[in-house]
Formats: structure tokens, C-alpha cells, sequence
């Protein structure tokens, strides 16, 4: 996994960015179809956590087979107003 870390100490804000390299589980059967039989699937991951603030943004998208098809998430996570602790 590459890992990239940087403190923006003007806002306090944390950014990271990292690569996730993970085993190719496609059923054999199914990398007879040669864009399939690659060895591993590569994920980026981006996020910005705020201490201050509480929260953290995650942006992932995969690296893999982007020439046929494209895939990201966005999720904010906030503190709970049930629980503040959390």
C-alpha cells in the first residue's frame, strides 16, 4: 500500500492519499476473458480529516480497468448529535 500523508498546518487539516493493492478473488472461469486476468486490483483512496471540525471526507475510486468502466464513492462522516463521543 503506498501512503501519502501532509498536515496543511494553516487549517489543521489532514489529507491522505493512498493506493490499496488487492488479490484478484475472480473465478477462474471468469478470466478466460482476457481483460479480467490481472493479478491484482489497485484502489486510490483520498481523505481530509478536520479535527476541528469533526469530520472527515473519503473520495475512492478504482484504478483498474479504467479504460472500460468507472467506479468512485464520496462519503462525509460527521460527529453524531445522539451521541458526540462517536
Amino acid at each position: 500500500c503506498k501512503h501519502f500523508l501532509f498536515l496543511d498546518v494553516s487549517t489543521g487539516i489532514i489529507y491522505r492519499k493512498r493506493i490499496a493493492v488487492c488479490q484478484n478473488v475472480i473465478p477462474e472461469v471468469l478470466r478466460k476473458v482476457n481483460i479480467l486476468k490481472v493479478p491484482d486490483i489497485r484502489l486510490e483512496e483520498e481523505s481530509w480529516l478536520n479535527p476541528q471540525e469533526r469530520n472527515m471526507a473519503i473520495r475512492s475510486h478504482c484504478l483498474t480497468w479504467t479504460q472500460y468502466a468507472s467506479m468512485k464513492e464520496e462519503s462525509v462522516f460527521r460527529e453524531s448529535m445522539e451521541n458526540p463521543n462517536w
